[in-house]
This record gives structure tokens, sequence and C-alpha cells, in this order.
């Protein structure tokens, strides 16, 4: 595969994660905070000695990335037509990371920093740019809503792919916004599982409109 946007972005990216660890590396505490809270990221559960605390973040980013490379070496027979959703997703992904793992070791220096909406921000960012990308996939075998009834017909795929981009899209902007207000990001996340659910029954519900009965076939 090419070099593409995604994967420089993903470079810098580490990079300036091991940056910004070598900078508040004298600041942080020994042991460092490595795990958080499911429910609350501005409270620790898990800390790590230095120096492998410091760089833990950093060595996940590399982890990261390498492993984003080798799905993209492995799928690279189906991604030449679906290079630039793919690189889309690898830098969408990355930003998502190093932003998280940057405001958890800010926030160790820092307990001014709003890690927990910084997160949820972040979450609903990477959910608006997932949800415009959906509406534009074809059917594929790598990306997408893989349900028996959008992989047995094209039409099916499309309107599926719209209707559920287009429902993450709201998500995602209602949980970024959520975050900006300072709100709960609950229930934006119910109505984003909500909405996947949705999606999958209208997958359904558009083939049988359109097939019938038929049992659906994948098609070739």
């Amino acid at each position: 595969m090419k070099i593409g946007g995604g994967v420089r972005l993903g470079i810098v990216l580490v990079i300036l994660s091991f940056a910004l660890a070598a900078v508040l590396f004298p600041r942080l505490p020994d042991p460092v905070p490595t795990h958080w809270s499911t429910l609350d990221l501005s409270r620790p559960d898990g800390w790590t000695p230095k120096p492998w605390g410091a760089l833990m973040n950093s060595l996940m980013m590399a982890f990261f990335f390498a492993a984003f490379l080798v799905v993209g070496r492995a799928l690279r027979a189906h991604l030449d037509q679906f290079r630039r959703p793919w690189q889309t997703v690898f830098g969408a992904a990355m930003t998502f990371f190093f932003v998280i793992t940057s405001a958890e070791q800010l926030f160790l220096v820092d307990r001014r920093v709003p890690v927990n909406r910084v997160m949820a921000g972040c979450a609903g960012l990477l959910f608006m740019v997932l949800g415009n990308l959906m509406g534009k996939l074809t059917r594929n075998p790598v990306f997408g809503i893989r349900t028996a009834w959008t992989l047995a017909s094209d039409e099916v795929w499309v309107r599926t792919h719209q209707m559920g981009g287009k429902l993450m899209v709201v998500a995602g902007a209602v949980l970024a916004l959520s975050a900006v207000a300072g709100w709960s990001p609950v229930p934006a996340l119910v109505g984003l599982g909500l909405s996947l659910v949705a999606t999958v029954l209208y997958s359904y519900r558009t083939y049988r409109k359109l097939q019938g009965s038929q049992p659906p076939q994948p098609v070739p």
C-alpha cells in the first residue's frame, strides 16, 4: 500500500505523543496513573512506575498505529477502491486516541483539564466523521453495516448506510454538544446504541420491502 494521508498523520501524532511525554516527564507523579475508571476518566485505578508509566500512552499510540498498518496490509487486496475511506478512518481514529491520551497526561499535571468532557466531545466528533463516511460507502467486503440483508442487495446496502450514517452523525453531534455544555453523555450514548439497532432493523425492513420473503443470498 502507498503511504496515504491517514498514515502520514498517524506518524506525526505518534511523534507528538512521545514529545509530549518527554516535556511532561519531570512533572508527572511516580508511579504514573495508567488505568482509569470506565465511568470517570479523571479517577485512576491503576499505576505504573516511571519511566514506563510516563511512556505508556505513547507506546500504546505506536502499537495502535502498527496494528492499523498490519490490518491495512492484510486487507490490501480489498482496499484499492476504498483507500480514501480507509485513510479517513485511520486518521480519525489516530487523532481521537492522541487527543484523549494527551488529555489524560495533561490532567495529571493540571487537574483543571476536563478530561471527561474531552473524551465525550472527541467521541462525538469521531462518530460524526464515521457517519458521514458511511453514507458514501458502496457495497464492499471491508467496511460498513454487514448484515445478511445489506450483503444481499446493493439497494438495501445504499439505503441502510444512508440512513445509518445520518443517525450516527446526529448522535455524534448530540454527544459533542453534551460535552461542550457539560451535560451527562449517557443519554447521547443510549441514543447512539438505539440508532445502531434501528439501522439493523431498517436493513431488514428494506430488504423485505424490495425482495419480499426471498431468503437473502450474498451478492458476488
